[in-house]
């Protein structure tokens, strides 16, 4: 099966005067997805036609059409296009997210706009504040700047008065502490993920067992650490195996695989395809 070349490249649209990026996003019906990866700003995914999987954690949101989901900034999370789509993607500066809330550690809620739709009071008019920053942010009329801000405003009150998350005081504490830690190792796996890394080699980089470590990934995460440190190392394999002529084996050397039989064995895992099949097809194009 072809694989989805939308779903592998991040597009990149410059902020210029404002604390926001949107833009369409196009994926072709497919099996194979973007894997576990983070974002430093948050997400607001609209789905305009067709649907979208975006797996958070152990649960997986099936994001339909007219529906949305937000995203919290550094919130692992990975995509699949059950069906072809169109969806509108609206990412939202983390500087802004933290001047909105007097609560510095607060969060929106994952929960699909159509799964909690009888409990919201305006159900229609984030999708219309969408299209409406969209509009703008094309068109770029005289002072279209200070007509985003003040959407981006109405659309941010909606957001915390309608999803923010409620927590529990007792637990707070200890939960920042744990998510400030998995953050820091998190950006330590992505900075060093061409070595060879270990729970015991983070276990002495961070002063915390092994076993704790472990945990960590499970609860805030989702997932094991090899599985997020294979999703990292091939993640980075992607533009080396599309835009470069470096043999398999340097690929996999250069991404941190022990030895190009787990690099084909991981990349088929998460793609149904080796790394060679999936070179040769996305050469092609």
């Amino acid at each position: 099966m072809q694989p989805s070349i939308e779903l592998l490249k991040e597009i990149i649209v410059p902020y210029e005067r404002l604390p926001l990026r949107i833009f369409y996003f196009h994926g072709k019906k497919s099996t194979i997805g973007y894997p576990l990866h983070t974002h430093r700003d948050a997400e607001l995914l609209f789905c305009v036609h067709g649907s979208l999987d975006i797996k958070i954690k152990e649960t997986t949101y099936h994001l339909k059409k007219n529906d949305y989901l937000y995203i919290n900034p550094q919130e692992p999370h990975a995509t699949t296009c059950p069906d072809q789509n169109e969806i509108l993607v609206l990412q939202i500066s983390k500087d802004f997210i933290s001047n909105i809330s007097d609560d510095p550690h607060f969060r929106i809620a994952n929960e699909t706009m159509l799964e909690k739709e009888k409990r919201i009071t305006e159900p229609e008019r984030i999708k219309e504040l969408l299209f409406q920053i969209y509009s703008h942010y094309s068109l770029k009329e005289e002072g279209y700047h200070l007509k985003i801000y003040s959407l981006i405003f109405e659309l941010a009150y909606l957001l915390v008065r309608e999803f923010k998350e409620i927590r529990h005081a007792s637990i707070e504490i200890s939960t920042l502490k744990h998510q400030a830690l998995i953050q820091d190792i998190c950006h330590y796996i992505k900075d060093h993920y061409n070595e060879a890394l270990t729970l015991n080699g983070l276990s002495q980089q961070f002063a915390y067992t092994p076993q704790h470590i472990a945990s960590l990934f499970q609860n805030y995460i989702g997932t094991t650490f090899l599985t997020y440190l294979n999703s990292i190392r091939i993640d980075k394999s992607l533009p080396l195996l599309i835009n470069s002529d470096l043999s398999i084996i340097q690929i996999s050397e250069a991404c941190g695989f022990s030895s190009v039989k787990s690099f084909n064995k991981v990349f088929k895992t998460v793609y149904q395809l080796s790394p060679n099949q999936f070179r040769t097809l996305n050469k092609e194009h």
